[in-house]
């Protein structure tokens, strides 16, 4: 059995598209599992001593670890 040279390009095409669109699904799942973890950490700005630091939290405000401070979430 022998293949003709426009089947054999149909097939290399058809080949290269699933691979791409594998390495696509691919790295949509490990982005977007890398952006969750990423979406739980809020970062803050002591007003109080002037301390940048973040908290995995999902109130709108955290205290802060220096002084204690209750802050508000930066919004960018």
């Amino acid at each position: 059995m022998s293949l003709e040279a426009d089947t054999f390009a149909a097939l290399l095409v058809a080949a290269g598209i699933a691979l791409i669109f594998a390495l696509w699904f691919l790295g949509e799942r490990r982005s977007a599992r890398f952006f969750d973890r990423r979406a739980l950490r809020r970062t803050f700005r002591c007003a109080k001593c002037g301390t940048l630091y973040s908290a995995t939290t999902t109130a709108p405000v955290a205290n802060c670890p220096n002084c204690a401070f209750a802050n508000p979430r930066l919004s960018f």
